[in-house]
């Protein structure tokens, strides 16, 4: 039972359109959540940090190097709550379709990939195009596609093509 709610926090970050990370002495210091932010990397998630309280040095050096290289919003107590959280909103909204493609392409690969890649969970029709080019323009922006999305796309693109050239 210990082992499903992670699986369940794993689900959660797959299916979010960001990962936004509380900072806080006791984030910093928990093996739990590094191993979340691990997760949100590897899947490429768009990641936003936020300061709720002030890190010591000692303690700042424990967080992943993912967090320190994005631009931190800040919600201490004594910031002002109005003008971050509306910052925060404009961030999470920066190019949403696509990030919520990122989402959406991640989700099916997910499923691909736990159905041991059978080719009934690949995209079809208008989906595969839709998710080439979602690709093409994906290598410019931010979160990148990730190589589950790559693999899942090339696949559901090969599939298309031995349908296409069997008629």
């Amino acid at each position: 039972k210990a082992a499903n709610w992670f699986e369940e926090i794993k689900t959660g970050i797959e299916r979010a359109d960001a990962f936004v990370f509380i900072i806080s002495p006791d984030s910093a210091r928990s093996i739990v959540c590094r191993q979340e932010i691990n997760h949100a990397q590897q899947h490429n998630k768009r990641i936003i940090p936020i300061l709720h309280r002030e890190l010591e040095d000692e303690t700042r050096e424990l967080l992943p190097q993912v967090i320190h290289s994005h631009n931190w919003i800040f919600f201490k107590e004594d910031n002002d709550f109005d003008k971050n959280f509306k910052e925060l909103l404009k961030t999470m909204d920066t190019d949403l379709e696509h990030v919520r493609n990122h989402t959406r392409f991640l989700i099916r690969a997910r499923e691909w990939e736990q159905k041991n890649k059978h080719d009934d969970f690949l995209l079809t029709g208008q989906e595969v195009t839709d998710g080439d080019d979602w690709l093409t323009e994906g290598e410019e922006k931010e979160p990148k596609p990730s190589d589950l999305h790559y693999s899942y796309i090339r696949a559901s693109k090969q599939q298309r093509d031995r349908i296409e050239a069997e008629k």
